[in-house]
């Protein structure tokens, strides 16, 4: 193999390189992007929740919760 070959591989195998660390990277920030999006929804759940002084929203999800049949398999 001559030398423009083995420096063409040799290019191609980092480039290679290269790309799936980056696709390792990207994948890695959507994941902490999520995780804090999920974060502050939860968040944001939370203080509704605690803020709702006449029990709104506790009783609206104890009557979606009875009446769905994927969470509460005694239903239907």
């Amino acid at each position: 193999m001559s030398n423009a070959a083995k420096d063409l591989e040799k290019q191609s195998v980092q480039l290679g390189a290269g790309w799936s660390q980056g696709r390792a990277d990207r994948r890695r920030y959507d994941s902490r992007r999520h995780q804090q999006t999920t974060t502050y929804a939860l968040r944001s759940l939370n203080i509704a929740w605690r803020s709702d002084n006449d029990g709104l929203a506790q009783r609206w999800w104890r009557e979606a919760i009875l009446h769905d049949p994927f969470l509460n398999p005694l239903y239907g």
